[in-house]
């Protein structure tokens, strides 16, 4: 797969071994995304060994308003290009759960910058839950981010601040290796 730039070879290449050191510690997927305009794009994973996975592909855009990553790159994006970003987006109802309103979206933005990370709670898919926090480059901009991300019951019997816990730290090191400074506290 061709990355657009240096700097998405870089970001996958610091994050690999973060991601295989996430999963260890919770045997879920991991999603490794970098914003593709209004989509987010999936430029690494790595797979449970549980029983149940969760069908992500590296190479595969998908929305930026229903996706724990795309909402936590879209919270920490400039306002600039957050509207350019709005101006694009076609909300549609994925599942019951699904933003579908600029001023929802909107909503969730704020409390994701207040709590430093997104969760898709069965917004993009059915029984799907991911948790995610920001990555930032040497400039601090958001770069990408990291999501966990299985089953609902699985996720809810480690607790969304476990969850995010890990993920955060994860994302505070890479960002740190990459020469940035975390800003999702």
């Amino acid at each position: 797969m061709k990355l657009s730039n240096d700097l998405e070879f870089e970001l996958r290449d610091v994050a690999k071994p973060h991601l295989r050191k996430l999963s260890r510690q919770i045997d879920e997927t991991i999603n490794l995304v970098v914003r593709a305009e209004e989509k987010v794009l999936y430029i690494e994973k790595v797979e449970s060994s549980q029983p149940i996975q969760i069908n992500t592909k590296v190479g595969k855009k998908e929305d930026i308003y229903c996706t724990a990553v795309g909402k936590v790159i879209l919270a920490y994006t400039n306002e600039d290009t957050q509207n350019v970003i709005f101006d694009k987006i076609d909300f549609y109802p994925h599942t019951e759960n699904t933003i579908v309103s600029l001023k929802e979206l909107k909503k969730a933005l704020k409390e994701i910058k207040e709590r430093g990370y997104a969760v898709d709670n069965e917004e993009f898919s059915e029984g799907v839950k991911c948790i995610s926090a920001p990555i930032f480059d040497h400039k601090s901009n958001v770069k990408g981010a990291i999501s966990i991300t299985g089953p609902v019951e699985r996720m809810e019997k480690r607790g969304e601040q476990e969850l995010a816990s890990f993920v955060k730290e994860i994302c505070k090191d890479i960002t740190r290796e990459l020469g940035g400074k975390y800003k999702a506290m």
